[in-house]
């Protein structure tokens, strides 16, 4: 008989032979999963699309439903609001202004003037 470990050990391609049983297995399991995953939501949403879609009119349940995620939402956005309003606000850096007078009848003694030398 021959020995288990060296078959299994035994490189077919870049992996051991077990590795490729592990590879094909959560494969299978993975596929399975994703599958039945998107095929009851989508037979959940052809469901709801198909009641809501007919002539039956929406139930107070369904009212009552929405009406409370709506106004679930407008709580965290309240909360949401009041906690920002209680950041303090932060000074980034001051504006400092000359004085600015109106008045036409004023005139500059001294003006201004600005030297410049030619090197």
């Amino acid at each position: 008989m021959p020995d288990i470990k060296e078959t299994l050990t035994a490189p077919l391609g870049p992996l051991p032979r077990y590795a490729w049983v592990l590879v094909i297995v959560g494969g299978y399991f993975g596929y399975k999963f994703l599958s039945g995953r998107s095929g009851s939501s989508s037979s959940t949403t052809a469901a709801t699309v198909g009641t809501s879609a007919g002539t039956v009119a929406p139930s107070s349940s369904d009212y009552a439903a929405l009406t409370s995620q709506v106004s679930t939402l407008g709580n965290q956005i309240t909360d949401l609001g009041s906690k920002i309003s209680q950041i303090p606000a932060q000074t980034v850096g001051t504006v400092v202004t000359a004085p600015v007078t109106n008045d036409p009848t004023t005139t500059t003694t001294n003006p201004v003037t600005t030297n410049f030398r030619e090197q």
